[in-house]
């Protein structure tokens, strides 16, 4: 006796927003620990704001993610090329942004 039902190959697609409610928890926690610990709270910033978006990026289903399973060649690389340039955007740009922004709210 089959308890299991039959596969009907249908693709159910999430909807679930984890990457969202990793990126709330985050600031949550950073806002947090802020009236704690001022410099560990700009690490925190400065780690978030480079490591989430890869995260999301590779751990998370989205549609980027599988156009770079199935695609070869030009549009894979094109990916892994934005990946590295938002890396260095973030790096230049955005770290000091927030890192001051954190400063003039706490001042």
């Amino acid at each position: 006796m089959n308890i299991e039902p039959p596969n009907l190959n249908i693709y159910l697609e999430r909807k679930e927003r984890w990457g969202l409610v990793l990126i709330g928890a985050s600031i949550v926690t950073m806002v947090v620990v802020a009236f704690v610990n001022v410099a560990f709270a700009k690490a925190f910033a400065a780690s978030a704001i480079v490591v989430l978006p890869i995260l999301w990026f590779l751990y998370f289903p989205s549609r980027a993610k599988t156009a770079t399973r199935t695609q070869r060649g030009a549009i894979r690389l094109s990916v892994y090329f934005a990946v590295f340039v938002y890396l260095a955007l973030a790096k230049h740009y955005l770290i000091p942004l927030v890192l001051s922004l954190i400063e003039n709210l706490l001042a």
